[in-house]
């Protein structure tokens, strides 16, 4: 779903819990993660999880919760300015 929204993967296919990704159109995630949650959607941006709290343009995901989550795929698609993925067949 994150490459289908646009997104450069950290690690792909890494088979971990959590992905790391960021929008070549938002370079503070924190701006994305503040008009997500305008929009009703929780995101991660990676200056929490830093203990300087510097502006990054890294977000954290759980994978189990974005693949396949038509809701999510389709508000972050409205956000970044794209076409909504297409749900796997």
């Amino acid at each position: 779903v994150l490459h289908d929204l646009g997104a450069e993967v950290l690690c792909p296919d890494a088979g971990s819990l959590y992905a790391w990704a960021r929008f070549a159109q938002w370079p503070d995630a924190l701006a994305l993660a503040q008009v997500a949650a305008a929009a009703g959607l929780t995101l991660a941006p990676g200056a929490i999880f830093n203990v300087a709290g510097q502006a990054s343009p890294w977000l954290r995901f759980n994978v189990g919760a974005v693949a396949g989550n038509g809701a999510f795929a389709g508000t972050m698609a409205r956000l970044l300015g794209v076409a909504p993925p297409r749900p796997a067949a």
